[in-house]
């Protein structure tokens, strides 16, 4: 198996859950006009059938990036949520348009990564193999790919709309290309972002960790680590990537990019989250727009069932 290429000791007990990242360029505006609607009518059903399995489902645009290339980020909270959260038919549709015929082929893939891969399932590692085009298998470092907290809660069981509301969920990613010999004390950095997952009360963040590299290209090498965090909002985001500590990552990196993507750009919140991260001067910065899909599926922002019905 690849899983753990690079991936270095894992210090965190894994859950079932994965993550995949995927990229791919569309051949023309016709192309991803049809991606887009199949993508939107999945994640409608997604969404509306509640299958909360699937805890993150988000398909996004670099705003003023290629209007062609297309991101797409999955975590699923276990191997059997990854199998059934389509029909038949849903997957069918989804397949034909990942289809490498010559004749039908609408994408070409540019970059597929799986974090933390569940390993002992035949039919998703054959999924992965099935898409060619070395789907890179890795193990994260630090951190939880799904939270445990996020969903076990007793702040939240107290106080059900803390989560506020769906649809301002943000994703930030944080990539940096350690500079020799640094790779350890700069992971020792990122570990206090990572620790958050190991706050009973994160009731906010949906996934927080480390990882090798899961996308490509220049100036990153295989030294490269990534971290990534999942939260309902920007504004508590601020929080944990504190100017000062984001600045100090750039001391260890030879190379710091940033990207923020976010369901709603509408608002301030996400606005100035963008700015607070663009204050501390990566090499990069990306915004991305969520064209399909969610980055938390609303079910999560839904006031939970009384623990007993009332006497009638």
């Amino acid at each position: 198996s690849s899983a753990g290429a690079g991936g270095g000791g894992s210090t965190t007990q894994h859950s079932a859950a994965y993550l995949l990242n995927l990229s791919y360029k569309c051949k023309d505006d016709n192309a991803f006009l049809v991606v887009k609607e199949a993508l939107k009518a999945v994640a409608y059903n997604v969404v509306e059938k509640e299958r909360k399995g699937c805890c993150s489902y988000a398909y996004m645009r670099t705003i003023g990036g290629d209007p062609l290339c297309v991101h797409m980020s999955e975590i699923f909270a276990s191997a059997e949520d990854a199998l059934t959260h389509l029909t038949p038919h849903e997957a069918e549709t989804l397949s034909e348009m990942f289809s490498e015929d010559p004749e039908k082929k609408i994408m070409t893939k540019l970059s597929v990564a799986c974090i933390n891969p569940p390993e002992d399932n035949a039919e998703i590692m054959a999924g992965l193999s099935f898409l060619r085009m070395g789907a890179q298998c890795m193990r994260s470092i630090d951190g939880e790919v799904l939270n445990p907290f996020f969903f076990n809660n007793t702040w939240l069981r107290r106080y059900p709309k803390s989560r506020g509301e769906a649809g301002a969920s943000v994703l930030v990613e944080l990539r940096f290309e350690p500079k020799p010999g640094a790779r350890e004390e700069l992971l020792k950095k990122i570990g206090q972002v990572t620790s958050i997952v190991k706050n009973r009360d994160a009731f906010a963040v949906l996934s927080c960790f480390v990882a090798p590299a899961w996308w490509k290209g220049a100036p990153f090498t295989k030294d490269a680590l990534g971290l990534s965090v999942v939260a309902c909002g920007a504004m508590g985001l601020k929080t944990y990537l504190k100017k000062s500590l984001v600045s100090s990552f750039k001391g260890h990196c030879s190379a710091l990019h940033c990207v923020v993507a976010a369901e709603s750009w509408e608002g301030d919140d996400a606005e100035e989250l963008y700015e607070h991260l663009e204050d501390c001067n990566p090499d990069l910065m990306e915004k991305r727009e969520v064209f399909a899909g969610f980055i938390i599926h609303p079910s999560y922002f839904k006031e939970a069932p009384p623990a007993a019905a009332p006497a009638p």
